[in-house]
């Protein structure tokens, strides 16, 4: 997989184009294009994106936190993701973060305010490039 260096400027061309001839011809016609100004530009996005997430995900793992629930059961036919990590996380639904742990004797007092804005500040970089990039 190469670097990512943003989507060609054809990729707008050959969506309108497509809108306009949405017709299975057309597209076996313009699968070659498609592979090029979609395709593999994209493929090289998820690579790009998912290296950041993957050690943001990492990192709360080491903490203890569970990353959501997988929703699929395979990957996009047709995509053909660059390494384990993100085969694995094209199968959950969405990116959620949750932690279980018996309940505290700190929920019984003003302490777990500190206690709850710990975790919130612990998967705050999440939030951070969830909101960043989705």
């Amino acid at each position: 997989m190469t670097e990512f260096k943003g989507f060609p400027k054809e990729l707008t061309g050959f969506l309108s184009e497509l809108e306009k001839n949405n017709t299975v011809a057309w597209f076996s016609d313009h699968k070659d294009d498609y592979d090029t100004f979609v395709k593999h530009p994209s493929e090289e996005f998820v690579s790009a994106m998912g290296k950041e997430l993957q050690k943001i995900i990492e990192a709360l793992i080491s903490e203890g936190y569970g990353m959501g629930t997988k929703y699929y059961k395979k990957n996009p036919k047709d995509f053909s993701p660059s390494t384990g990590f993100e085969k694995e996380y094209l199968l959950y639904g969405g990116l959620s973060t949750y932690m279980e742990f018996p309940i505290p004797d700190i929920l019984f007092s003003p302490g777990i305010t500190d206690f709850t804005r710990d975790h919130f500040e612990k998967i705050n970089p999440l939030h951070r490039w969830i909101v960043k990039y989705l």
